[in-house]
């Protein structure tokens, strides 16, 4: 335990000229950022289930607190089996473009916390058995996003984030709706 406390002073202190560092530059105005982590599906009738969730975004720096974000997620399946009657099936798949804001607030010169804003269009296929009818289904639509977060800008060019985003209703087949929340851990490169 002491070794490790040791090796997190000694890597902080290391660390504090170069994070100041990192912040004296010129902020980067423009990001990509590679996303992964867990999708949690909430489907209407059939339940939850979670699967691991993939995204990539660009960013461009509207004001000082103020970014707009536009991304790609695509969310894994949903898988169920057995819901409320034996040989009831469902495999979910969605994927979604999204545009947003991101406000953010410094609370640290490396650290800032964030939220988003905005819109997604999903496109979404469902297919399985229910009631020993066969179904494959598609659907699209544009809902509703929101999420916050944690970034840590660790050099001039390179930050990590923490975020969970919401997705309002990803779909809607035959009246049962589904939302999706993801939890992801992102690289992001600043320019």
């Amino acid at each position: 335990m002491q070794r490790t406390v040791n090796a997190i002073v000694l890597a902080a202190a290391l660390a504090t000229p170069w994070l100041a560092h990192a912040q004296e530059a010129a902020p980067a105005t423009n990001y990509v950022k590679l996303s992964a982590g867990q999708s949690d599906a909430s489907i209407d009738f059939w339940g939850d289930d979670t699967d691991t969730v993939a995204s990539l975004a660009v960013g461009a720096q509207v004001s000082n607190n103020i970014d707009v974000e536009f991304g790609y997620s695509h969310f894994g399946k949903a898988k169920y089996a057995d819901v409320g009657a034996v040989g009831n099936t469902l495999t979910a798949r969605s994927e979604a473009l999204y545009l947003a804001a991101v406000g953010k607030y410094a609370v640290h010169p490396a650290f800032s916390i964030f939220g988003k804003l905005g819109a997604a269009y999903h496109w979404s296929n469902r297919r399985g058995v229910r009631d020993g009818t066969a179904f494959d289904t598609d659907d699209d639509r544009v809902g509703p996003l929101i999420g916050l977060g944690v970034s840590w800008q660790f050099t001039p060019n390179w930050a990590a984030d923490v975020d969970y985003t919401y997705f309002n209703r990803t779909s809607k087949v035959a009246g049962e709706a589904s939302d999706i929340g993801v939890w992801t851990l992102g690289l992001k490169y600043l320019w």
